[in-house]
């Protein structure tokens, strides 16, 4: 049977389970292209953030996807597919976004725009209490359809080394909830999974902000990945 993507808001094991496949899928995609991210990146110099978008899209191209020829998708992502999901006792239409972040520094965080979650962001800043709303939806409509949203990021954490090369450490893959799981991760602002992220508003910048892993993994192990290919 097909699932109405609305008809969720109070079915979170449903979504829980997709975002899990969904996330084991981009770590098996990912993982095949590790190799190929380590020597792209040793060659990159200047074009660390690129050469991480081409990975991520090709590694995905390559899983072959069941998807919605007539559907496109519009967003500041990556990787946007319109796609089918399969379940042994149901189907949904999904809307996959994976987007590429390239970042030197911590490898505990990875920073998004509002643009890529539907979740609203809850948190305390400078001891006041910040609520901001995503600005992707939780369910996109599409033509005549509606589709799940599911959102995961690559991280691509590396160094510049002695020679002036930047050398891959690490991919994470974290999987963000969709906005009908906030208050399973992110009721209020004293209990969260971000934390601040790095934007001038005197300089009209965009609000962003930074996906916590510790946090994020103490709420839902599974929800980031570690592709642990290189050296630490």
């Amino acid at each position: 049977m097909s699932i109405d993507p609305t008809s969720l808001t109070n079915q979170a094991p449903i979504i829980e389970d997709i975002e899990k496949s969904s996330t084991r899928m981009v770590c098996q995609a990912v993982l095949d292209f590790a190799p190929i991210a380590q020597q792209q990146f040793s060659l990159a110099k200047d074009l660390a953030g690129t050469v991480g978008e081409d990975v991520t899209r090709d590694a995905m191209e390559s899983m072959g996807l069941s998807k919605v020829p007539t559907a496109r998708l519009i967003g500041k992502i990556d990787y946007k597919r319109a796609a089918y999901y399969f379940d042994p006792n149901y189907w949904i239409r999904q809307a996959l976004f994976v987007d590429s972040k390239a970042e030197r520094g911590a490898a505990t965080t990875a920073t998004i725009q509002i643009s890529q979650t539907s979740l609203r962001v809850r948190m305390m800043q400078r001891g006041t209490a910040i609520d901001e709303p995503g600005q992707l939806d939780a369910v996109l409509t599409v033509g005549n359809d509606l589709y799940l949203v599911t959102t995961v990021f690559v991280k691509y954490h590396y160094r510049v080394n002695e020679n002036g090369e930047n050398e891959l450490l690490a991919i994470f893959v974290i999987c963000l909830p969709n906005g009908m799981l906030q208050s399973a991760y992110n009721p209020d602002a004293a209990n969260t999974i971000w934390s601040v992220g790095r934007q001038a508003p005197s300089l009209g910048e965009d609000f962003r902000v930074r996906i916590s892993f510790g946090r994020l993994k103490a709420a839902a192990n599974w929800r980031v990945q570690r592709i642990n290919t290189f050296p630490n």
